[in-house]
């Protein structure tokens, strides 16, 4: 398996616009249904962030509910552990990175395997591991758990324990798996 972040596709440190390019650059002939599948994201996210939901009855009064792509997150109503809803354009520009990616990922590990002795090699999908270093609340891991296929786990970090308690709140809330995606309390 392969654990992919922002630093594993070697575009953490370019400008929005340079990452758009390499990331379409990579993905060759799936260039195309990317650069559509980015202004398809652009052009739907403001609808799909919502604050509120019909799973009232899970949260207390302390809580809101953020709605954003497949997942929704208890937030605090006290802002205690940060959220930045500014970047919801970069979560969405991160799953679409990733889908591609992963796609590539598996069509080369099947021409690899196509390429061996035995020809009659199954089709199979290729699991990854995905770290999200500074997760704060956990929405991008849920997004991630929600909107991804081929994941082995997903690993939230976050140095503040109450972030941890909060991604671990969370991954409830969704009716995720505590071992698919991991609140980890470390240092990035």
């Amino acid at each position: 398996h392969v654990a992919i972040d922002a630093v594993s596709l070697g575009i953490w440190h370019m400008p929005l616009h340079s990452t758009l390019c390499e990331i379409a650059i990579r993905a060759k002939s799936q260039k195309r249904f990317f650069l559509k599948y980015i202004l398809a994201v652009k052009n739907w996210q403001n609808r799909f962030m919502s604050v509120g939901s019909e799973k009232t009855d899970k949260m207390d009064s302390e809580y809101g509910v953020i709605t954003e792509g497949k997942a929704s997150i208890l937030f605090p109503k006290n802002n205690k552990v940060f959220y930045n809803n500014v970047q919801q354009f970069n979560r969405d520009l991160s799953i679409a990175a990733i889908k591609i990616w992963s796609e590539i990922f598996s069509e080369e590990k099947q021409k690899k395997a196509q390429q061996k002795k035995d020809s009659d090699i199954k089709t199979q999908s290729y699991t990854f591991t995905i770290l999200e270093a500074l997760a704060a609340s956990g929405l991008r891991s849920i997004r991630y758990a929600k909107e991804l296929s081929n994941i082995k786990y997903i690993v939230a970090n976050d140095l503040d324990l109450d972030a941890v308690n909060l991604i671990n709140r969370n991954v409830e809330y969704n009716e995720l798996s505590k071992d698919f995606v991991r609140a980890n309390q470390g240092d990035a």
